[in-house]
């Protein structure tokens, strides 16, 4: 779609504005047109818009600045121009084939040798601008739209074409526009009014905010978007496609379809057009959950658009239309003949303003009475951001950007993408499970996810909170984890991720140690992340001899260790025989004795068997507390003889 032509003409006063500044003064700089000897030409910006214009007697392209003197240059040797925050201006015949760069604008304007646009082939204008696009959309001008007394047939042939907002309506000027079926006719609903518009093409009718009743008559054939604003707009469709836009009412505007000014629609033809409502931003939203066709109405009781509104309206049926319900009913005589259509918005109260009541002119083919397919009626939008429970599993559709957060009150679990919320009343237990997709992370506290099981190829993103936290983090990652203080518990998907485990000061100690379960120790597989990085050094015997460094704890003694390569082995008190780690006496007197016999800020880790459950310590001294830290199912012994615990960190 092309861009909002206020967007474009207010961007361009700014450039020029800012390009007229920078020429004022008492010698305007040299206006230049340089060559990078490849055919790339760049315009100079210093001196205003310019105006590119074409002598066919000497076969140069010349190039008029606002202020200074004009450019002139062999067409043949011109490729491509590079057009920076100036504005161009050009006959589209003149860029045909170019190819145009550049930060600024391209103002293409109609061949004027041949003002009837009547064109063998259209102008081939190829363009990377950062601006407006050139020729997306070519726009039509008064000249080549005739007048009143001279009428005219213009064929679209490709691409975006555009009327001029300021033009008059295509009525008024008794001009036939065909479009052709690889085009795109755009107008506004002013100019669309009982406009001669025709074709195997599409047409997009653009709203006005103006409080305008107009009659829009589109006839294309191919898939045509409309949009009739403000006022009761009488709106007539042809054989296309077409998708009907309205915008909901807020707290400062009122709908584009009120119960006082409501537009009156021939020719919809259920489930091949749609209606498509819009929230007062222009974002498309799917508002209809429900769709109900009520008992048709006596037309003879209602003579006024009063009795029209308490016929229908207040009737009960309608009165006990809910937030994102839509109902429908036939008044099947009278002045006031016809379908009408009330679509309630995410409040559940009525609001006659805010809410949207169309008048469909025919009322064949509309569905009998009882519970009609909403998507016969509604085109239903992308959802920026939905979350889905289904068996327990709860996933999200998401094109809104940003990370997913969740915040829980009394089983209400409320999601978040981006700036988007989705509220879905859920019983999160242990059975709960959240499927992410690939692209999809979720960024909150593990409190918000303790005990519930996450899955899936999208990442996870968590920062700690104080307790006894279960993390079930089965994500293809990367993920990013923080327990926080207590004894955590996580559980990892087994060679997948990678994860990141954050354990900061305090967080995982002798007296509340995190588990965690499938911790990947590979080279390219889990990290974590201390407070330090610094391995003990390797040590044949450190307190070999002196009993007063001796650890017992019950029957176990512990008075000697190795290290290599940040593995320790235990001893007994004579150093003669192995300490095996299989008791929680045996662990309670190697973490005492490390604490002794470490430095603060070193690292080492070895290995346990208690209960039949066998793993590996990970143990970094500090000066406050100690860091103790459970890998659950992975031994030391994994890594290799020759590997350091460095991996690990």
């Amino acid at each position: 779609m092309a861009q909002n032509s206020k967007d474009v003409l207010f961007k361009s006063k700014v450039n020029n504005y800012i390009s007229q500044k920078l020429s004022q003064s008492e010698t305007p700089p040299v206006f230049s047109v340089t060559d990078d000897g490849y055919g790339t030409y760049t315009v100079g910006k210093s001196n205003g818009d310019v105006t590119l214009t074409y002598d066919g007697q000497n076969e140069t392209y010349t190039f008029t600045p606002n202020i200074g003197d004009a450019v002139s240059v062999l067409a043949s040797n011109v490729s491509s121009i590079v057009v920076d925050f100036i504005t161009l201006n050009a006959d589209a015949q003149i860029l045909d084939s170019k190819y145009i760069t550049g930060s600024g604008i391209v103002n293409v304007s109609s061949y004027s040798g041949n003002p009837d646009l009547n064109y063998t082939a259209p102008a081939v204008v190829m363009a990377d601008i950062l601006g407006t696009t050139a020729g997306e959309p070519f726009y039509l001008y008064p000249d080549d739209l005739g007048s009143p007394s001279t009428g005219r047939i213009v064929s679209v042939m490709e691409g975006e074409v555009m009327l001029k907002e300021d033009l008059y309506p295509l009525k008024d000027l008794n001009t036939s526009i065909s479009v052709d079926q690889d085009a795109t006719f755009i107008l506004n609903a002013k100019q669309a009014e009982d406009a001669d518009v025709s074709g195997e093409g599409s047409s997009v009718v653009l709203g006005t905010i103006a409080e305008e009743s107009t009659s829009i008559s589109v006839n294309t054939k191919g898939t045509n978007h409309i949009t009739g604003g403000k006022g009761a707009d009488a709106i007539e469709l042809g054989k296309g496609t077409d998708i009907l836009y309205y915008s909901f009412g807020d707290e400062y505007y009122e709908s584009d379809s009120t119960t006082t000014k409501y537009d009156a629609v021939k020719n919809f033809s259920v489930d091949t057009d749609k209606i498509s409502p819009l929230s007062r931003a222009g974002i498309s939203i799917s508002v209809a959950s429900s769709l109900e066709r009520f008992e048709d109405i006596d037309g003879s009781s209602i003579t006024s658009e009063q009795e029209l509104i308490d016929g229908v309206l207040k009737s009960t049926n309608f009165s006990d239309l809910g937030a994102n319900e839509a109902g429908i009913t036939v008044v099947d005589s009278g002045d006031y003949a016809g379908a009408y259509l009330y679509a309630n918005d995410s409040v559940a109260e009525l609001d006659e303003s805010k809410d949207l009541f169309i008048k469909m002119l025919d009322t064949s083919g509309l569905g009998a009475v009882g519970t009609l397919s909403v998507g016969d009626y509604f085109l239903e939008a992308e959802e920026v951001f939905k979350v889905k429970v289904e068996d327990d599993i709860i996933t999200f559709t998401a094109t809104a950007a940003g990370d997913i957060s969740l915040s829980i009150d009394n089983n209400i679990a409320t999601f978040t993408k981006g700036s988007v919320t989705a509220t879905t009343t859920v019983e999160l237990s242990e059975t709960t499970k959240i499927y992410l997709l690939r692209d999809q992370t979720i960024v909150d506290s593990v409190e918000d996810l303790n005990g519930i099981t996450i899955e899936g190829e999208g990442s996870v993103h968590l920062s700690g909170s104080d307790g006894d936290q279960v993390l079930h983090i089965s994500t293809q990652g990367p993920n990013l984890i923080q327990a926080g203080a207590g004894a955590d518990r996580i559980y990892l998907l087994e060679e997948l991720g990678p994860d990141t485990i954050i354990i900061a000061s305090g967080d995982s100690t002798s007296s509340a140690t995190d588990k965690i379960d499938n911790f990947d120790i590979s080279m390219y597989g889990d990290t974590l992340m201390l407070p330090s990085t610094t391995i003990a050094g390797d040590a044949a015997s450190l307190g070999s001899g002196d009993p007063l460094e001796d650890v017992t704890v019950g029957q176990v003694i512990i008075g000697e260790m190795a290290i290599s390569n940040g593995i320790v082995t235990f001893k007994d008190a004579s150093g003669t025989a192995g300490v095996v780690i299989d008791s929680t006496d045996a662990l309670s007197a190697a973490t005492t004795y490390l604490s002794n016999q470490i430095a603060d800020g070193e690292t080492v880790a070895f290995g346990y068997d208690i209960d039949s459950v066998a793993g590996t310590y990970l143990f970094q001294a500090n000066a406050s507390e100690d860091i103790v830290i459970e890998l659950v199912g992975t031994t030391v012994f994994d890594l290799g003889a020759d590997v350091s615990i460095s991996e690990l960190l």
